[in-house]
């Protein structure tokens, strides 16, 4: 996985993180200017809550949902 694309996605989560909000698949796709579909943003997500889980945070993913359900 691109570790700049991972950087950019981390950002955007701890931003809604800090503002206590989640966030749509859709909105981060847009915000990564569609380099990454939403239904593709599974295995980014999935890594970096991997990462935060092993360093002792709470997995960032959780904050993200889908627009339908």
């Amino acid at each position: 996985m691109n570790e700049k694309l991972l950087f950019r996605i981390k950002e955007i989560l701890v931003d809604c993180a800090k503002k206590n909000s989640l966030i749509e698949y859709g909105k981060i796709s847009k915000e990564l200017r569609g380099a990454i579909s939403p239904i593709k943003l599974n295995e980014p997500l999935g890594e970096i809550s991997l990462r935060c889980i092993k360093n002792g945070f709470p997995p960032l993913s959780v904050l993200v949902v889908n627009h339908d359900t």
